[in-house]
């Protein structure tokens, strides 16, 4: 038996199977997802402007290199205007798409925060906090003037 090795065309195809949906986008969907990207571009500069990348501590990913924290504002503005298309009736595609292109979305920042987590910097910063966590309860814990009423 020979092995049929499948080539994907659809650049979404490889969002989709991470998520867990198998086959590819559809063309209408192809288009959506251009016309997103379209219509984040202008709202990314602006953010950019506003506040730069190395100043930002996104959360999930506090210390994240710039590549990471370019990739997660990407993923959120493209769900900021996917938001607004669902919200805008006026807008000609197809309802169900939207709602699966925001579940997409959602876990695509997903595995950018879970992948960061896994690499070295991820693991020190997640170690600090929750020493931080512990340092925190310990002092609540503790009776103070304050709270000793007896």
């Amino acid at each position: 038996m020979t092995k049929i090795k499948i080539i994907k065309i659809d650049p979404l195809s490889a969002a989709l199977d991470s998520v867990g949906l198998s086959g590819g986008a559809s063309k209408s969907a192809l288009k959506y997802i251009k016309s997103l990207k379209k219509d984040a571009k202008p709202l990314i500069d602006k953010s950019l402007k506003q506040f730069p990348l190395k100043d930002r501590q996104l959360k999930g990913a506090r210390g994240a290199p710039m590549s990471v924290k370019k990739d997660l504002l990407t993923v959120d503005k493209l769900q900021k205007v996917n938001q607004l298309n669902i919200q805008n009736p006026s807008v000609n595609t197809n309802p169900t798409m939207m709602r699966n292109t925001k579940k997409v979305l959602n876990q695509m920042e997903k595995n950018i925060k879970k992948n960061y987590k896994k690499t070295e910097q991820g693991q020190k910063i997640k170690k600090e906090d929750s020493n931080f966590r512990k340092f925190l309860k310990e002092q609540k814990s503790r009776r103070t003037i304050s709270t000793d009423f007896s």
